[in-house]
Order: C-alpha cells, then sequence, then structure tokens
C-alpha cells in the first residue's frame, strides 16, 4: 500500500488549521488547572468542617461543600471530555490528508459538541462560585 504524497501547501493549510484548536487545548488545560484547585480547597473546607464539632452551621457549611463538588467535578469532566474532541479534530484534520474521505462533517460536530460541553461547563463553574458565595455568607457573621 502506497502511501499518498502531499503536497507541502496541502500540508501548511492543515497545520495552519490546526493552530486554532491548539491554542483552545491549552486554554482548557488551564482551565482544568483552576476547577482542580477549586476542589482541593473545597475538599479541604469540608475536611476542615468535620475537624470541627458538629453544629447546625456547620453541617449547613458541609451539605454546601458537597454541592459545590459535584458542580466541580461535573464541570472538570465536561472540560475534560472537551479537551478530548478538540484533540481528537485536531487528529481528524490530519488524518484528512492520508485518508481520501471528507470528515469536515465529522470534524465540525466534534467541535460543536466540544464547545457546547465548555460552555456548561462555565455555567456549572458559575453555579459553583454562587454556592461558594453563600458558603461565605454562612461564615462571616452579618453576610456578605
Amino acid at each position: 500500500m502506497s502511501v499518498p504524497q502531499v503536497a507541502p501547501a496541502v500540508l501548511g493549510d492543515i497545520v495552519t488549521m490546526a493552530v486554532a484548536p491548539v491554542f483552545l487545548i491549552s486554554a482548557l488545560i488551564v482551565f482544568l488547572g483552576l476547577l482542580s484547585s477549586r476542589s482541593m480547597r473545597i475538599i479541604d473546607n469540608t475536611l476542615e468542617l468535620t475537624d470541627i464539632n458538629s453544629t447546625v452551621q456547620n453541617d449547613a457549611l458541609i451539605t454546601l461543600q458537597k454541592r459545590r463538588l459535584r458542580k466541580i467535578s461535573l464541570a472538570f469532566r465536561e472540560v475534560a471530555l472537551a479537551t478530548c474532541l478538540v484533540c481528537l479534530v485536531v487528529l481528524l484534520l490530519f488524518l484528512n490528508v492520508i485518508v481520501v474521505m471528507d470528515l469536515a462533517i465529522l470534524v465540525s460536530v466534534l467541535f460543536i459538541a466540544a464547545m457546547l460541553l465548555v460552555v456548561h461547563s462555565l455555567i456549572t463553574l458559575y453555579l459553583e462560585l454562587q454556592l461558594a458565595f453563600a458558603a461565605a455568607r454562612l461564615r462571616i457573621p452579618g453576610g456578605l
């Protein structure tokens, strides 16, 4: 089986098309780092609250922390999956040069799915931030 000859101009076009998704992958990895650090803070706060004598306020705070952790966990999964989909888009862009098939529809669907996951994860992060503010209001006498 012979390997198809690829013109340098075509390969250059593919590399140019792949640059934007690669920058997106970098941004998503930074977003994963943010979500990871927030989840670690939530876990630390929850462990601290469980060490303190149980009170009604602590129980409410622990419940809020668990809700926050669920939100962050969901956002983390969505961003990780979106990153994988964008990586697959880059892979398909280069595979499209080798395979004589039109993968434009598949690439488009994968990229749209990745963007939908990112949008939902941002909404989920916003909801987690609202829970964080609620927890701060419980911890600070007089509220915020």
